[in-house]
């Protein structure tokens, strides 16, 4: 199950217990992870490389690793203690074909080549993206994919409770070097730091975007939330299985311009 690894680091029996059931209730990152798989599916093969940067608590990479054991996986981030319980997690579960490197990625080493690089709503923390958009362009393989998620720029939202009461974490919102991005945004920096875009697609439409406003509406009672949580991963889930012409994420797969080799 996505993110039941974290399950490792409470203490609370009930909350150890629904980890292990129901994988991470952050419905933001499963939602996220819904549309990234689908996208990523047809390149899981054995000896595939893989970075997923950013890689926080090493969601997407234990993921992979447990589906794909013939698959390199390597996740960098800029927060030492992510690295730590990446460290502590993987050496209690054996997962043998994972690394983790604390990592800048605006200093990314491109002496390493990847057949493909995950940086799932990273973009908007670092002020330098084009350097790093650069960076993930330079560590590509050949034939290598680049898989960007980030936030769309003045987002819409659908429940009027949550548009009332929820605001922003101050700390969050300090930590972001912009809110988002429109879609004309992301196909600039892409193509200026040489990369040609495959496919681009919204996420949280509809379906995602009432999941995760229904998650940040319920999570404040925690009982509530836990028996509603099935439902609400339901909805999340039910955003990966429609395109939509409008949403409040941005999903691009890339890859070198030909003019880069």
């Amino acid at each position: 199950m996505f993110g039941s690894e974290i399950h490792m680091l409470r203490q609370n029996v009930i909350e150890k217990l629904f980890l292990r059931v129901f994988g991470s209730w952050h419905t933001g990152a499963r939602i996220r992870a819904f549309h990234i798989f689908r996208t990523i599916s047809k390149y899981l093969k054995g000896g595939c490389h893989i970075l997923d940067a950013g890689c926080g608590l090493g969601r997407h990479t234990f993921f992979i690793s447990k589906r794909y054991p013939d698959i390199e996986i390597m996740g960098v981030d800029l927060d030492g203690k992510n690295i730590s319980v990446c460290d502590y997690i993987r050496e209690k579960r054996g997962f043998d074909n994972v690394r983790f490197q604390f990592c800048d990625l605006r200093h990314l080493d491109a002496n390493e080549r990847f057949d493909l690089i995950i940086c799932s709503d990273v973009l908007e923390y670092i002020r330098e993206d084009n350097m790093v958009l650069t960076n993930f362009k330079n560590s590509l393989r050949e034939d290598g994919r680049l898989i960007v998620h980030a936030p769309r720029l003045n987002p819409r939202r659908y429940l009027g409770l949550f548009k009332k009461y929820f605001k922003c974490d101050a700390t969050e919102k300090a930590a972001h070097a912009r809110e988002g991005y429109t879609e004309a945004e992301l196909r600039g920096k892409l193509k200026k730091n040489g990369l040609n875009i495959i496919d681009l697609k919204y996420t949280f439409g509809f379906f995602g975007s009432l999941s995760w406003e229904l998650t940040k509406i319920l999570e404040r009672v925690k009982p509530l939330f836990a028996v509603c949580f099935p439902f609400i991963l339901l909805v999340g889930y039910m955003d990966s299985l429609r395109p939509s012409r409008d949403g409040n994420g941005i999903l691009i797969e890339a890859q070198r311009s030909c003019e880069d080799g």
